[in-house]
This record gives C-alpha cells, sequence and structure tokens, in this order.
C-alpha cells in the first residue's frame, strides 16, 4: 500500500501480485491492482480487475464492494 501511495507503481503491482497469489479470493487485492492499473490508463485491465474483486465480494454493503463499484465507475467513464 505504500508503494502505491508514493506513486511507486511498478513495484505496488509487484507487491500486490504476489498477495494476489497468496489471497486470490480477498476482494481487496483486486481492488488495489486495478487501482494501480487505472493509475497506469490500463483501464480494461482495471475494469477485470475490478469486476473481480466485486464477484469475489461477500457482502455488498461492505466498505471494499464499495470501492470497487466506485472505482468500476470511474474505469468505465474512462473508456467511454
Amino acid at each position: 500500500m505504500e508503494y502505491a501511495k508514493s506513486n511507486n507503481l511498478r513495484t505496488a503491482l509487484l507487491a500486490f501480485q504476489e498477495a494476489f497469489i497468496i489471497s486470490n479470493s480477498d476482494p481487496l487485492v483486486y481492488n488495489e491492482i486495478g487501482v494501480i492499473y487505472y493509475k497506469q490508463k490500463i483501464y480494461e485491465k482495471a475494469k477485470e480487475y475490478f469486476l473481480e474483486g466485486i464477484k469475489a465480494c461477500k457482502e455488498d454493503k461492505s466498505y471494499v464492494y464499495q470501492s470497487l463499484t466506485i472505482n468500476l465507475g470511474h474505469t468505465l467513464r474512462k473508456l467511454k
């Protein structure tokens, strides 16, 4: 998370990909990888991760679910 906050996107992506290997069912990991791709303007890839993260959510009222849907909306807006 610190790499992403400091805009070190390449290192952040590597760290989140490692987290994904460890826990590929955690919607927060999907969200963070999607955010990295969004910041890199790779919107199609970001959209894929946000959608998969939404599928992985157990509750639709969770903070992560809300973040994923908001981020997906921003991504779809960029894709228009």
